[in-house]
């Protein structure tokens, strides 16, 4: 009985452990699936703001309007994502930012990219609060802008993307590793089960039923005898 017990208990403990691992992985993916998204359109984003603030530089003051609104309703995208990525956002499915190894990239020197992209953000604003009043400095900034910060920005986000792929393919790889050692486990459960439990459980019953044939047997022998004692 005990054994019967260990062998269900068993099968139940790996079920459980299997079901854990598939969630745990479903969970992880979905992780890395968002933050790769995100990050992914940072680029672009950065991209654009530095886009809109060109024309705000070179297109005619009635002309201005509309690229101004794009952007500051882009960099408002922009730093809102970044903050996310950093301090989480449930309502986007987003943790606090945990991983040592994109910690170094937004925190850490050389890269520092949380720093880096706050003084790209004010540089941008700089040109879209003075845009309408034809400041000299503008085309310094967004030359500035054009040849340093926006390919410095955007080459720190494509870092953090391959950062997020990396470790994501490496999770995915340990997830691999947990169900085929659970596979194998589950295998070795089920040849153990059969070799020492399923096993001698058949040769009982092959006995039993021996024992029980021969005891019919010597009934009917008995059965008979009486019979013919009967007759006589």
């Amino acid at each position: 009985r005990t054994a019967y017990i260990f062998a269900l208990a068993a099968i139940a403990t790996i079920a459980i452990a299997t079901y854990l691992i598939i969630s745990s992985a479903i969970q992880r993916s979905a992780f890395y699936g968002t933050v790769i998204n995100i990050s992914g359109k940072q680029r672009t984003l950065s991209q654009q703001a530095a886009l809109f603030a060109n024309q705000l530089v070179t297109l005619p003051a009635s002309e201005k309007a509309e690229a101004l609104a794009n952007l500051n309703k882009t960099l408002n995208e922009f730093e809102k994502s970044h903050y996310d990525l950093i301090f989480g956002n449930p309502k986007r499915s987003l943790p606090k930012l945990q991983l040592d190894e994109l910690e170094s990239v937004y925190f850490e020197p050389p890269y520092e990219l949380d720093r880096k992209l706050n003084i790209y953000v004010r540089s941008l604003r700089d040109i879209a609060n003075t845009t309408f009043d034809d400041d000299p400095l503008n085309a310094e900034k967004l030359a500035v802008i054009n040849s340093r910060k926006a390919p410095e920005i955007l080459y720190l986000l494509n870092l953090v993307v391959k950062t997020y792929e990396t470790l994501g393919q490496e999770d995915l790889y340990l997830v691999e590793l947990l169900e085929r050692a659970m596979l194998i486990i589950t295998l070795l459960v089920l040849l153990c089960e059969a070799l020492f439990l399923f096993r001698p459980l058949i040769k009982r019953y092959h006995a039993n039923q021996d024992k029980l044939e021969k005891q019919t047997k010597q009934l009917t022998e008995a059965k008979n005898k009486a019979e013919m004692a009967t007759k006589l």
